[in-house]
């Protein structure tokens, strides 16, 4: 009877282990380079990492998504019983370390053990008027209420901007003035020296190495006093000093139509969840009476887990205003159909509340809604309906569908980039597929500046120095940061007016005068590409097609079959 016992354990057991792959990754690496390009970051970084991880034997898969200055990378480990998936990101964190110098200068890599966690409770707090500094400041006085709360764990503020100090260039011209912004970066930088995360490993201990930050207040960068060809000069008197709290440019929460922040709140580990939910909405009615102008929102209608979920990406090249275009005239229907309770984010993804939702890089083109109705079916077909009728430029992603997924691959990036054009291209002569969408998004032309190297060196210009001189006009370069309580606050050096190219000069300390850009660059427009998706050491791209029956998945199976390394995913 023992034997019949432990045998139905180990077939339960193996069964467990080995049932269909879940899709969610077991450890994701997420990356930062200021200003690289999609392709730069996967160059940089993607690749870097993705060799270094291939050579741990416990992993499986490797998948990357790589977008403008940031990286996603999830990591599938192999199904084998009493993996240790802790010893595995140590072994990653090790090996990121002795490697470091093979990865982009500059970027930041951060493991994310809490990628997977979800959150127990969304707090949306609603403007009462179109102030958002107001907003905004109100929103993190009643965060500072949620930490005091006995059983939370983390509280955050999501759709947010964080506050930015700015030294804005005081004429475009600032080559008049004979410095760079390398000098200025130096000299900030010196007189509030900023390091951290550094650590020396003895037998038994790490000593970790920081630094004291000289700057606590706005007015202390203000009256700081730089050395300009050894003049003393405040800063001052050659920059526009501002600290701000911006609107977003490309984020938006629309909670029932109406503007606002979302508090996510997740409750701390072994806590009972009656009694923090008790918590949370005793707190809420206290909060409401004592906080005018704005209104605290938190129910069960608006973010339980059994709500329809849209996400929905404009063209690539669409900007933030034309998918917030999108959503509003969704709001409007949504409201002619009598939908009461949504929630809309635009630019970002909303905080993960279930394992089913994930959050991914901010996108302009991008928008999500939560929606809570109890006619789900009829007002998921009828909005998604509306989307398509009314933006064709529009791809839409909900919870309730099953289309026919199909994954393209090539380890040439040229032949891949061809092979996904044409694969498009005889997916549309089918005529009877109605809705086709990628993961890629589609190509949009930038400026690109070319520059005549044998000039500039004439000039005594070189190319390093004119990427750091437009990079910090238009960009900005972070000079340094400072603290105010515990808010990290990045100083920017930046141009405050756009201002054409050929318009701007820089100063050459050869011949001693400015030189107009145009003298030895030349502006033209290049193709540049929204993300770069890899996986298992491949590009690639998902193509999602409706409607998913025998007779279309036939003939597209003829087109694969001789041109392409293809896959069929399952949903």
């Amino acid at each position: 009877m023992n034997r019949i016992f432990i045998f139905i354990l180990v077939l339960i057991s193996f069964f467990l282990l080995f049932k269909k792959e879940n899709q969610t990754p077991d450890i994701r690496i997420t990356s930062t380079l200021t200003n690289n390009s999609a392709v730069s970051v996967d160059k940089k970084i993607t690749r870097p990492i993705e060799k270094i991880l291939f050579q741990i034997g416990e992993i499986k898969d490797i998948k990357s998504e790589s977008v403008y200055e940031k990286n996603i990378i999830d990591i599938y480990l192999k199904k084998k019983l009493f993996l240790n998936k802790g010893d595995i990101k140590d072994e990653i964190i090790r090996n990121l370390l002795f490697e470091k110098e093979k990865i982009g200068s500059g970027a930041e890599i951060l493991l994310d053990e809490n990628f997977d966690k979800t959150y127990d409770a969304l707090i949306g707090v609603i403007a009462q008027n179109e102030d958002y500094s107001e907003l905004y400041k109100k929103t993190e006085n009643i965060k500072d209420e949620f930490l005091k709360l006995k059983r939370r764990n983390k509280v955050i503020i999501k759709g947010d901007e964080e506050q930015t100090l700015y030294l804005f260039f005081k004429s475009p011209y600032f080559s008049n003035l004979k410095l760079t912004s390398e000098i200025i970066k130096k000299e900030v930088s010196n007189i509030n020296a900023n390091f951290g995360g550094g650590y020396y490993e003895t037998k038994n201990n790490f000593i970790e190495m920081t630094s004291n930050n000289k700057f606590q207040t706005e007015n202390d960068i203000k009256e700081r006093i730089i050395n300009i060809e050894g003049k003393p000069v405040k800063l001052n008197d050659i920059f526009e000093i501002k600290k701000t709290v911006k609107i977003p440019k490309t984020k938006l929460t629309l909670i029932d139509g109406k503007r606002g922040l979302i508090l996510a709140v997740s409750k701390m580990n072994g806590a009972n969840g009656f009694l923090f939910n008790r918590e949370i909405c005793n707190l809420v009615q206290k909060l409401n009476k004592k906080y005018g102008g704005v209104e605290i929102v938190y129910n069960k209608k608006l973010f339980q887990n059994n709500v329809l979920y849209f996400e929905i990406f404009a063209n690539n090249g669409a900007s933030f205003s034309e998918t917030k275009n999108i959503v509003l005239k969704g709001i409007e229907f949504l409201k002619n159909k009598n939908v009461k309770n949504y929630t809309a984010f635009i630019g970002y993804y909303p905080p993960k509340i279930n394992k089913n939702f994930f959050e991914g890089v901010e996108k302009p083109n991008f928008a999500a809604f939560i929606i809570k109705t109890k006619n789900k079916n009829k007002v998921k077909f009828e909005f998604e309906k509306f989307l398509k009728n009314n933006f064709s430029a529009v791809q839409i992603k909900t919870n309730y569908k099953n289309p026919l997924k199909i994954k393209i691959s090539n380890k040439n990036f040229d032949n891949f980039i061809k092979q996904k054009e044409d694969f498009k291209k005889e997916l549309a002569k089918i005529r009877e597929i109605s809705f086709i969408s990628d993961n890629w998004g589609s190509e949009t032309f930038s400026l690109g500046i070319k520059i005549n190297e044998n000039l500039s060196a004439l000039f005594g210009i070189s190319p390093v120095e004119i990427f750091n001189f437009l990079n910090g006009f238009y960009n900005g370069i972070t000079l340094t940061y400072y603290f105010k309580d515990d808010v990290r606050i990045p100083v920017i050096l930046k141009g405050k007016d756009f201002i054409g190219i050929n318009s701007l000069a820089i100063y050459s300390s050869k011949l001693k005068k400015i030189i107009p850009i145009g003298e030895f660059a030349e502006v033209k427009p290049i193709l540049s590409y929204p993300k770069i998706l890899r996986s298992d050491n491949e590009y690639s791209v998902i193509f999602e097609i409706e409607p998913n029956n025998l007779f279309i998945k036939n003939k597209i199976i003829k087109i694969l079959k001789n041109n392409y390394n293809y896959e069929i995913l399952k949903n």
